[in-house]
Formats: structure tokens, C-alpha cells, sequence
């Protein structure tokens, strides 16, 4: 089982489009009848998110409390396709389901005063395993925006670069290390 206090490492690169990876470690496990395992999970937080551009520069971005749990972004959160690790695609959709997915967000959503929870269920042998050694004990969310450029600094006193607004969840990534810190895993 991943261990609390585990150091959290920002992805090396991030995609040309706007698909943005988020990242947090494991709660109570629970067996399915079939085999899988239902873990509560903190999927995402509100704050500012480094992302490595193109050059080589690294661009601050902040997630505002009123977009995190703005009620499209919750509501694109319930019954989520789960990954393990992002797709090669960075999409999963209808048609690539089959292939990408090990599981699903539970329909329970809940904010706390910075984060994102629900239920995940994974029913994938190899992505329990890995979760079971501790390779899978993070989040990364896998999600569209819109980009606002213009320098701030956040309440919490974090310089930031630009805004990130209205939010589209796509997935939810199983990964060793997420971008979000060490708040946002199972």
C-alpha cells in the first residue's frame, strides 16, 4: 500500500493541446463481489499547477475554488472513466472505453474546502496489483480548459502566471507521482 508523506514530482512534459494531468496516497480498500476494489480517493484541489511548456519554461496556473467546484466540473467527475497511467491519446472516450479504461468514478462527488473526493472502482487485475505494491497511489486528472493569461497571486500567496477556467474532466489517471501534491491520491 503507497505511504503518506511520499515526495510528489511534476509530469516532465505536458501535451500541445489543452489536456491537462493533475494529480494524491490510499484509503480504505474494499473488495467487489467481482473481484475489484471500491478506495476513496481525493482527485484533484483548487491552487496553482506548474506545467513545463514547450521551451523549457514553466508556466504557473491557478484553479480557482469557483471553477474546482463549479457544478459542471463536479458533475463531469461522477462516473468518470479510471486509467491506469494517461492514455497515448490523452482522451478516452465511448469508442476507446474498452481499451483504456479499469474503472470508474463512483456518482458521489464531494468538496471539501480545497479538494475533490469520491469512490473509485477499479476492476482491472493488473491495476489492483500495481495499486496493492504502491506503483499506482496517486491521481492525475486528465481534463480540457480554457486558459486566461494574466499574472496574480493566489489567496493562499502563490504567484501564478495565468487562470484555469471552465473545466472539463475527461479522466482520472492512476499514476506513481501526480502533479497536484501529495493531497490528491487514493
Amino acid at each position: 500500500m503507497p505511504r503518506p508523506g511520499v515526495p510528489v514530482k511534476a509530469h516532465a512534459t505536458i501535451p500541445a493541446v489543452t489536456l491537462r494531468y493533475d494529480s494524491s496516497p490510499l484509503g480504505t480498500v474494499v473488495r467487489t463481489p467481482q473481484g475489484g476494489i471500491k478506495v476513496p480517493a481525493t482527485l484533484t484541489r483548487t491552487g496553482v499547477f506548474a506545467y513545463l511548456q514547450p521551451d523549457g519554461s514553466t508556466r504557473r496556473e491557478y484553479r480557482s475554488p469557483e471553477d474546482v467546484f463549479a457544478p459542471g466540473h463536479l458533475a463531469g467527475l461522477a462516473g468518470a472513466p479510471v486509467t491506469n497511467l494517461h492514455p497515448d491519446s490523452g482522451r478516452v472516450d465511448s469508442a476507446t472505453w474498452r481499451l483504456r479504461a479499469v474503472g470508474h468514478a463512483g456518482e458521489q462527488v464531494r468538496k471539501t474546502d480545497t479538494h475533490i473526493e469520491a469512490d473509485l472502482y477499479i476492476q482491472d487485475a493488473e491495476t489492483i496489483n500495481l495499486i496493492e505494491a504502491g506503483q499506482r497511489s496517486e491521481i492525475s486528472l486528465g481534463y480540457d480548459q480554457d486558459y486566461v493569461p494574466g499574472a496574480g497571486v493566489s489567496p493562499e500567496g502563490e504567484h501564478f502566471d495565468g487562470r484555469q477556467t471552465n473545466l472539463r474532466p475527461n479522466h482520472i489517471a492512476l499514476v506513481p507521482r501526480g502533479r497536484a501534491g501529495r493531497t490528491v491520491k487514493l
